[in-house]
């Protein structure tokens, strides 16, 4: 059964399956695999064959939306009425909201089902899905593997089929690294599109909420939902709405498209299958007109350091609240100062990636560095804005290598690819471009110009169509 949102709503609409039946299926591909994918933290089985129900109802009643009766699952960061919210942290373990994000009430509204929250690293801070306090996430495609991060969960359970699609939050590539990672569909889209109000913070002026499909044309329906402005997000854009599958159904000219390539992302730390792959695509449109022009831009190689500078005094101030007396982990008196109780409180329920960014944070704080890592940001978007002033969109590597090995101490920095339109705040979205020797996913990331996304799902899409995809090998 093709598992896309659009071939699934006309299956729904025409009562070729019921929204039972197809809740119950993913249900039971979570019973048979989540076991060893790790990739669920909590499911309310009674509330999904309630929503199903209700699902069912609006369908006979001939007032079926794009997500009516749609399995999807929810990053764990994202809040959810009467379903605990945990951001992957023993500091959040028994923590219930009693809202719900804003887009988790826009799907309502279509009367989706939630299957379930998917595991996280621990308050979206790595990279792996490692990092969280309650398991660890494998890759489908090798259970040895990571599956990326920190919205690995997200990716994961998409490309095994344990949801139909699924929402994650991306703040330096949480969203595209995994997608690339477990060869599924993944988009960041631009900083504002979305809202975040109900998104448990990590960095404020960097966190995007985003989708994880198996394909364009599902991204660009997800898109279209949840873009639906929100006056409580003051970060988010007023723009008129937007037709997100406007060059998937009337395909875009690729003949003298212009297409940047940032020439150090193929030059450094880069495993050459993942190279070859990329050169590939490349050659693809090129073969079909395009115009291809290389730049370099020396300072992205020091992104991730500008990330870590600009990032994590932001998450220093979003985790102060976690003293131990107002919510979250419970508060144990040791001894009569506030100070000790609320040090003993964050040792015992924050986890070693936390705590080290939170140092790196107050650090550049106390030494009065976050200014210049600002003005570093602003160089980088600048530079971004030149590239996209001379041609329509960039293509690079989403990663500089394939999903490597669970704790093998893995030292390249997977991130370098995105991170630098995250603090440009430019929409990427990463797609499958082929495999490695060993069948191992291999991403290919489109950047574009802000609010640009119809565009960019327009041209990946015409190479998505060549793409033959490979099963997981959980499925072997």
């Amino acid at each position: 059964m093709d598992n896309s949102i659009y071939n699934l709503r006309k299956m729904l609409d025409k009562k070729e399956i019921s929204t039972k039946e197809l809740a119950i299926n993913y249900l039971d591909n979570i019973d048979k695999y989540d076991e060893k994918l790790g990739c669920y933290l909590d499911i309310d089985r009674d509330n999904v064959l309630k929503q199903a129900e209700l699902a069912q109802v609006a369908i006979n009643s001939k007032d079926s939306k794009v997500l009516t009766g749609i399995p999807i699952g929810i990053k764990d960061n994202i809040c959810t009425k009467n379903l605990k919210t945990t951001c992957g942290s023993k500091m959040l373990e028994n923590f219930t909201p009693n809202y719900n994000a804003h887009v988790i009430d826009l799907m309502e509204k279509q009367n989706f089902i939630m299957l379930g929250k998917l595991n996280m690293d621990e308050f979206a801070m790595g990279g792996t899905t490692q990092t969280s306090y309650f398991k660890s996430t494998k890759n489908p495609y090798n259970l040895e593997c990571v599956p990326g991060g920190s919205s690995g969960g997200s990716a994961s359970a998409v490309s095994a089929n344990l949801c139909v699609a699924s929402l994650g939050s991306d703040t330096g590539g949480s969203i595209t690294q995994p997608a690339a990672f477990c060869g599924v569909v993944g988009i960041k889209p631009t900083y504002g599109l979305i809202s975040r109000y109900g998104i448990i913070p990590y960095a404020d002026s960097l966190d995007q909420l985003g989708i994880i499909t198996n394909n364009t044309y599902d991204i660009g329906l997800l898109l279209s939902v949840l873009s639906e402005y929100d006056s409580k997000d003051e970060t988010m854009s007023k723009l008129s709405k937007i037709d997100f599958l406007e060059y998937i159904d009337k395909p875009i000219n690729i003949k003298g498209l212009k297409i940047g390539v940032i020439k150090d992302l193929l030059e450094d730390d880069i495993n050459q299958e993942v190279k070859k792959s990329v050169e590939s695509v490349l050659d693809f449109y090129k073969s079909n007109g395009a115009i291809i022009e290389e730049f370099s831009m020396p300072i992205i190689r020091y992104c991730n350091d500008i990330y870590a500078g600009y990032a994590n005094p932001q998450g220093v101030t979003n985790l102060s609240k976690y003293d131990g007396t107002k919510f979250g982990y419970k508060f144990k008196e040791i001894s009569e100062n506030w100070d000790e109780n609320v040090a003993y409180n964050r040792t015992e329920a924050f986890g070693d990636e936390v705590k080290k960014r939170i140092l790196i944070g107050m650090y550049v704080l106390e030494k009065g560095y976050y200014n210049n890592f600002s003005e570093f940001r602003n160089v980088v978007k600048k530079q971004y804005n030149e590239m996209l002033s001379k041609c329509d969109i960039l293509i690079n590597p989403t990663t500089n290598c394939t999903a490597f090995k669970i704790n093998n101490n893995f030292v390249n920095n997977t991130d370098n690819c995105t991170v630098g339109a995250c603090l440009a705040g430019l929409p990427q979205l990463s797609i499958p471009c082929g495999y490695n020797k060993d069948g191992m996913p291999i991403g290919v990331c489109f950047i574009g110009n802000y609010f640009q996304e119809a565009k960019l799902l327009g041209i990946a899409n015409i190479f998505e169509k060549t793409m033959q995809k490979i099963k997981p090998t959980i499925y072997a």
